[in-house]
């Protein structure tokens, strides 16, 4: 690298520096062409600054290659190393709010070789150290974006939510020996402005004050300060100099507007010292909060600088009543560059526990949005913000969207990290079914008895549940399972193997490979808890306790329309073990929302089991694709647990180190609220909202501090397994018991005949194949509910019960209910 010399320019707060940085320009000869064509050329900042300053930042872009690359994005972070990090600090440029500069083409017709044009740019430094950095010297890293529209000879500048480094120089920022900063703790792009309910972080040193503090390790307060006016006083805090304290703005009384703050210490002399002053606007806000059913929100209803919109269910609007070109920035980039699929969802504002996307308007004002899938602005341009799939069946999965999976397959759509296991009945082997063994699934994402065929028995129950937590998705086939990456253990443990053993087994091969387990029950009663003779009870529960870091049960709360602590089987380990739900179904009467199936409200089905071991509600009557490839209403508390176990498997996904205690806490958390206000012995919790416990878990990941200041969750305590799963090795599945293998039969043989009907009028004809629900009673036992239930009997699309399917008080028919094979219960 060849030394040269340029002109820039610092803006200092504290005087002029004469020291400067010697730029270097790289030889041809030694740059890697295979990272990229583009590569900064002459890069030159100040070689000294002060926290605050706003720096002249020359240099320019040349292009390796033959091929014109287009127009692009530069962006520049400040590192506290070489390496390019989240925990990067983007700089925005100086007097504007914009953090990138669109770079014109480059290339086209000057051969391999082409200059781009000088870049001349301010930026603005942070106004004190960045939380969690040390010393002095720093690195300024200049990057191309990631939105794939660099068009080169060789796009290695194209890789990443971030673009890849093309060039780097050092600067060293002065640290004061005493400083007391603030900022908005959001990660929203505005350091100097909070919502009024959010949080700031800050650190102090009081150093230079004086070395002879009383005591040695000195009682600090923050004041702060509105009108002239110490309104509030932080602390105490022990020591000369803390960082990466934290304040929850919502346990506070402070107005909005501008707030100051100032540490205040005491000598040994007994003389109180002052430290500098630091200072944060407070916006005014409002906010609003959805329900189940989808909902249209009007921004012009709100008041504020600071708005707060969550959907909470179902295809939410936000209709926002200026143009799109008012967008300054979503979720710090462009809006015109968002696409779902590959939306930018790297910079998240974290706010009150939770992980949002924020949009800034031209006029000052910065919405944070949760659980909304559409924008439509006053020019009449339309955002979506959901992740569509291209199965037949996906608009009319009510489950996906009242529960928000769209939204969340933005995030993840999960991983090989975790695993989901189905305990329940099989599906057809190769051998069973030759043309397709595995209707509307992945071969490769099934770990499956080579023993097992479901071919022989005709209600394909587990099919049904692996479909609604697993079917390939985006196959133009079928319906799009709630998780597309994890693969899935079968366990028939109808027929195939005992239920302990497939638990067991299950657990040992997750271990092997690195991963987290989550299991659908589609065990209900209290022949599961038991075992009949087959395995003991304090078995059961200490293998499931023994693993509650790594396993989280979600299993069917039971169709019996009675009490959990009567008939709950294994679901009712819910109260006693933290890695157990015990999981309700909840029904729906639909509504139409820019053609997709949502839900005009949500009422529990009548004869899903209720009580205080009750944990929570997910969706029964989803769309399933049973073993003959044909889509079918699945209905019962089997049906609700897988849709609860997929959820989780993304949320477990996005929040690899917690536990699964930790996991079920974090659905609890982000439930919407059903028929009362927080827990109740009717819906538990509420029903299962799939985005907000994923952008939950992706608060927590980010920034678990900051997240847990809201709602406090036990830090996660296990390492991380991201990079840790191994290859795929044979199961060690069992035989079942020969008292097994006869009851089993004999219990099969009560099937009921199913009703068949078409698919609705949005799927494309001859798309799928025919669409047959199944018969949904309500079982005719008492409960505490009986008026309301019998009140909602009249509503449109409940269906009235069948006194054939009334409750059975015998062990027999116990056994037979609690095995979920008649498809009028489960």
């Amino acid at each position: 690298m060849k030394s040269m010399s340029s002109r820039s320019a610092v803006r200092p707060r504290k005087g002029n520096r004469t020291q400067r940085l010697q730029p270097t320009l790289e030889r041809l000869e030694d740059r890697n062409l295979f990272a990229g064509d583009l590569h900064g050329a002459f890069l030159d900042i100040p070689a000294r600054a002060d926290w605050g300053d706003t720096i002249q930042v020359q240099g320019r872009i040349d292009q390796w290659g033959w091929d014109a690359s287009g127009r692009f994005d530069v962006q520049w972070y400040l590192s506290d190393d070489t390496v390019a990090s989240n925990d990067d600090l983007l700089l925005s440029q100086a007097n504007d709010s914009a953090n990138s500069f669109r770079h014109p083409s480059i290339g086209g017709d000057t051969g391999f070789f082409s200059r781009g044009p000088r870049l001349d740019v301010e930026l603005q430094l942070p106004d004190a150290l960045p939380v969690g950095w040390t010393g002095n010297t720093f690195h300024l890293l200049m990057q191309t974006d990631a939105s794939n529209e660099v068009n080169e000879w060789y796009e290695g500048n194209n890789s990443g939510e971030r673009g890849t480094g093309i060039d780097q120089a050092n600067i060293t920022v002065n640290t004061p020996g005493s400083y007391l900063y603030f900022s908005d703790a959001s990660h929203d792009g505005t350091p100097s402005h909070v919502f009024q309910e959010g949080a700031i972080r800050f650190h102090y040193n009081l150093k230079n004050q004086g070395t002879r503090f009383n005591p040695v390790q000195p009682t600090v307060y923050v004041e702060a300060i509105q009108e002239g006016n110490v309104v509030a006083e932080l602390g105490p805090y022990r020591g000369v100099t803390r960082s990466n304290l934290l304040i929850n703005l919502a346990e506070r009384n402070l107005d909005p507007g501008k707030v100051t703050f100032r540490p205040r210490g005491k000598l040994l002399s007994g003389q109180v010292v002052y430290g500098k002053p630091g200072w944060i606007t407070i916006q005014p806000g409002s906010s609003l909060q959805g329900g189940t059913s989808g909902e249209t929100f009007q921004l012009a209803d709100l008041t504020g600088e600071g708005i707060v919109v969550n959907g909470a269910g179902g295809t939410d609007t936000l209709v926002i009543d200026v143009s799109s070109s008012a967008v300054t920035a979503f979720n710090g980039h462009d809006l015109e560059q968002f696409v779902p699929e590959h939306g930018v969802t790297a910079q998240q504002a974290i706010y009150q526990g939770s992980a949002y996307d924020f949009l800034q308007l031209d006029n000052g004002r910065e919405v944070y949005l949760a659980g909304i899938e559409r924008l439509e602005f006053a020019d009449d341009v339309v955002v979506e913000l959901l992740v569509r799939a291209n199965d037949p069946a996906f608009n009319d999965q009510w489950n996906l969207h009242t529960q928000d999976v769209p939204g969340a397959w933005r995030f993840t759509r999960g991983s090989q990290d975790v695993l989901l296991v189905s305990l329940d009945t099989g599906l057809l082997t190769p051998d069973g079914r030759n043309e397709n063994p595995h209707e509307d699934m992945t071969g490769s994402r099934l770990l499956v008895d080579p023993t097992d065929d479901d071919n022989n028995r005709s209600y394909g129950h587990g099919h049904q549940a692996i479909s609604v937590m697993a079917a390939t998705a985006n196959n133009n086939e079928g319906i799009a399972g709630i998780n597309w990456v994890s693969d899935v253990y079968v366990a028939d443990v109808y027929r195939g193997v005992q239920m302990i053993d497939a638990i067991s087994s299950a657990l040992e091969h997750a271990g092997r490979q690195g991963q987290r387990v989550v299991f659908q029950g589609g065990i209900q009663g209290n022949f599961w808890l038991t075992g009949g003779g087959r395995w003991q009870q304090d078995e059961l529960t200490e293998m499931i306790r023994d693993h509650a870091a790594t396993s989280l049960f979600a299993i069917a709360a039971g169709n019996f329309n009675t009490n959990l602590d009567t008939r709950g089987g294994v679901a009712a380990l819910q109260t006693t073990h933290d890695n157990v739900m015990a999981v309700g179904a909840e029904k729906h009467i639909g509504q139409d929302i820019h053609g997709l199936e949502n839900a005009r409200n949500v009422f529990r089905a009548g004869y899903s089991n209720f009580g205080a071991d009750l944990t929570m509600m997910a969706a029964t009557d989803s769309p399933a694709v049973n073993k003959q490839g044909q889509i079918n209403t699945f209905t019962g508390t089997s049906a609700a647990n897988p849709n609860m176990a997929a959820i989780a498997s993304l949320v477990w996904s996005t929040l690899p180190t917690a536990t699964g205690a930790e996991i079920r806490q974090i659905l609890i958390d982000t439930a919407t609220d059903l028929s009362l206000p927080g827990p109740d012995d009717r819906t538990g919790a509420g029903m299962v909202n799939a985005e907000s416990a994923v952008r939950r878990a992706i608060a927590l990941a980010r920034d678990t501090a900051l997240a847990q200041l809201y709602r406090p969750l036990v830090l996660p305590g296990l390492e991380a397994v991201v990079g840790q799963v191994q290859a795929k090795r044979d199961l060690p599945f069992m035989k079942a018991p020969e008292l097994e293998l006869e009851v089993i039969p004999h219990v099969a043989r009560g099937i009921h005949e199913q009703v068949t009907r078409s698919l609705p009028s949005r799927q494309p004809a001859g798309a799928v194949k025919p669409y047959k629900p199944s018969a949904d009673p309500v079982c005719a036992s008492k409960t505490d509910w009986t008026k309301a239930i019998a009140a909602r009997k009249t509503e449109p699309g409940h269906v009235q019960p069948n006194s054939a399917h009334g409750s059975h008080e015998s062990e027999a028919d116990d056994f037979w209910q609690g095995y979920g094979l008649v498809e009028t219960l489960v």
